[in-house]
C-alpha cells in the first residue's frame, strides 16, 4: 500500500469519526455516548487480552515457514483486529469491530483473504489448523481424540492378592 493512501485513509476516518461523534452525542446525549465509548474500549481490551497475542504469534510462525495462515489463525487475527478497532474511540470503528466479532462475518472475511492471497502469491491451500470435529449420535459436533491403548499384563507384585476359597 502506498503511504500516502494510508495517511489519507486515517485522516478521512478521523474526520468521519468526529462528525459521527458530534451528531450521535447530540441525538443520544453525552452520557450515553461516553458510556458507549468507555464500554467499547473495555470490551476491546478484553478481546485483545483473550486471544490477540497467541493469534499474532501463530500468524508470524506460519508466515516464517512460508505457509498461508490457517483459517483458524486468520480468524483469530481478525478477532484481535476487532478488539483493536474497539479500543479506538469512535462509532464507525466500533461498527466495523462488531462486524469482526460476529463469527459468520469473520469467517467470510477470512475466506476472502485466503482466496486473494492464494491467487496473488500462488501458494496453494492454507494449513489446516482447525480442530477436527465429527458429529455425535445426537447430531452435535464432538472433538476427535486419538486414544492409544496399552494392554500389557501387570507384573505379579502389582496384582491383587488371590485368597483361597
Amino acid at each position: 500500500m502506498n503511504v500516502l493512501f494510508v495517511v489519507i485513509l486515517l485522516v478521512t476516518v478521523s474526520i468521519v469519526e468526529l462528525v459521527l461523534l458530534r451528531r450521535l452525542t447530540f441525538l443520544l446525549g453525552p452520557t450515553v455516548s461516553m458510556t458507549w465509548l468507555v464500554l467499547a474500549v473495555v470490551a476491546g481490551v478484553a478481546v485483545i487480552r483473550l486471544g490477540g497475542g497467541n493469534a499474532l504469534r501463530r500468524l508470524r510462525s506460519q508466515l516464517r515457514r512460508g505457509e498461508l495462515p490457517g483459517r483458524t489463525t486468520l480468524q483469530d487475527v481478525l478477532l484481535a483486529l476487532g478488539g483493536v478497532l474497539l479500543v479506538f474511540p469512535g462509532f464507525l470503528t466500533d461498527v466495523l469491530a462488531l462486524g469482526l466479532l460476529v463469527g459468520s462475518i469473520r469467517r467470510a472475511i477470512a475466506e476472502l483473504i485466503i482466496r486473494r492471497l492464494t491467487r496473488r502469491f500462488g501458494l496453494g491451500e492454507p494449513a489446516n489448523d482447525e480442530e477436527v470435529y465429527s458429529v455425535g449420535p445426537d447430531g452435535r459436533p464432538i472433538r476427535d481424540i486419538e486414544v492409544e491403548v496399552h494392554t500389557e499384563p501387570k507384573p505379579e507384585e502389582d496384582r491383587e492378592p488371590k485368597f483361597p476359597k
